[in-house]
């Protein structure tokens, strides 16, 4: 049905004003006033014409043209036209507003004020759900690691609170100790050199030394890190061998290997204890860290103890074999370290006896001359090989190998020292001689 009268556009609202009017009136006062062509003027229920009968030009008032008579019923109506006024047409409203159907851009986020008192949700993920190619200022949650990351252009980066802290996995592996030397008017070879202490975080694959709880460093700490060397070949005839040195990373300290014996010298305890030599027992270990070396019940050198297992004994005139090492993932493949040192040969059994897997040194061999036993291998904290019996000159017990220190963490790098390379998710800190780690 048509509407008679002024439309009331869109969503508008209608306000009715009422007067009686004295003798002559002709201005009348609308409540709230009107808008200046939205007004409809009745007297006594007879619309009256804009421009010929009243005058509606000042938003406030209007006028009649001829005065009304006392006890007239004049009757406003004033239409407010809200949807064309004080609205947005379609395109302004699609310009200002974001189509809930659509994928916000950023523009349409930014730099814009938020009077919340409650959270903005950042994205979340792993370590291992990060973005795969970041750019520089993307900002996410690790649930890993536990804050708030930034991309700085090379690597991802904590957030604000620089005392972060964060858990790492430590290998932690002393010097080796060296073998026993003896000389040739004796008929009793040396004994092996005993492993360095093998302590760990990360899990072995089986042996004396145990995986002990991770370590919790915090951002920006220095932490010193000593590399522990293995004890030096001897020089002198019917000494024991020297004992290896501690390895240290934070709280952690690992127990250099104990020198491996020469009759009449017995061996030394250490990380793990040198072998016997001369009818002598083999030394202890340190529980956790490694094995004792093996007896010697008659004149032939008995092995150095390893991380994994106790020196061999020697039987007889036929020495022994070094203990076995642990072998570790921590750097992302296997690797057997800390091997015991195999006792010396001698007139009835010329060959030395290997060292212990993990880079163990093997005893010497006699010969009609001078003879050196194997080393222990750098780096796995291994001990040196026991000297032969009868060589015709001094032999030499083989120095034991140095240690090793590693540090392991999930995720990109955040801590500074030693040789960094990463492996299945995590950062991993190689030192091979002693120097700082910056968390």
């Amino acid at each position: 049905m048509a509407y008679i009268g002024n439309s009331p556009g869109v969503a508008s609202q209608r306000i009715v004003s009422k007067f009686t009017a004295t003798a002559s009136q002709t201005t009348f006062t609308p409540t709230s006033g009107y808008t200046v062509g939205y007004l409809d003027v009745y007297l006594n229920g007879v619309k009256l014409i804009n421009g010929e009968d009243y005058t509606a030009s000042n938003g406030s008032t209007f006028v009649l043209a001829s005065g009304a008579a006392s006890g007239d019923i004049v009757e406003s109506v004033a239409y407010l036209p809200r949807g064309l006024s004080d609205g947005y047409t379609k395109a302004e409203a699609d310009a200002r507003y974001m189509d809930i159907n659509s994928v916000p851009t950023p523009a349409a986020v930014s730099d814009a004020a938020n009077s919340s008192t409650g959270y903005f949700a950042l994205p979340s993920g792993t370590t291992a759900q990060r973005p795969g190619s970041a750019t520089t200022g993307m900002v996410r949650y690790n649930t890993t690691l536990n804050f708030v990351e930034t991309y700085d252009g090379s690597n991802w980066v904590s957030v604000g609170d620089q005392t972060a802290e964060y858990s790492v996995d430590y290998l932690v592996i002393a010097g080796g100790g060296g073998g026993g030397n003896t000389y040739s008017n004796s008929g009793n070879s040396a004994a092996g050199g005993g492993a360095g202490g093998y302590r760990t975080s990360a899990g072995t694959s089986g042996g004396g030394a145990s995986a002990e709880s991770a370590l919790t460093l915090t951002a920006g700490n220095s932490y010193t890190v000593t590399v522990g060397g293995g004890g030096a070949a001897q020089t002198t005839a019917f000494v024991v061998g020297n004992s290896g040195s501690n390895s240290v990373f934070s709280t952690i300290t690992a127990t250099g290997g104990g020198g491996g014996g020469s009759d009449p010298a017995n061996p030394t305890s250490g990380g793990s204890g040198g072998g016997g030599s001369g009818g002598n027992s083999g030394a202890s270990g340190t529980s956790g860290q490694g094995y004792a070396g093996g007896n010697s019940p008659y004149a032939a050198g008995a092995g150095g103890g390893g991380a994994g297992s106790a020196g061999t004994a020697s039987s007889s005139l036929t020495p022994g074999g070094g203990g076995n090492g642990v072998a570790s993932s921590i750097t992302g493949s296997s690797v057997t370290r800390a091997g015991g040192g195999g006792g010396g040969g001698n007139a009835t059994v010329n060959a030395g006896a290997a060292g212990g897997t993990g880079g163990g040194g093997a005893g010497a061999t006699m010969t009609g001359s001078t003879s050196h036993a194997g080393d222990g291998t750098v780096n796995t904290g291994s001990g040196g090989g026991g000297g032969a019996a009868n060589a015709g000159a001094l032999s030499n017990g083989g120095a034991g190998g140095s240690g090793v220190v590693v540090i392991r963490y999930l995720g990109s790098q955040r801590g500074t020292g030693g040789t960094v390379t990463s492996s299945g998710g995590y950062t991993i800190h190689t030192f091979t001689s002693s120097g700082t780690y910056t968390a």
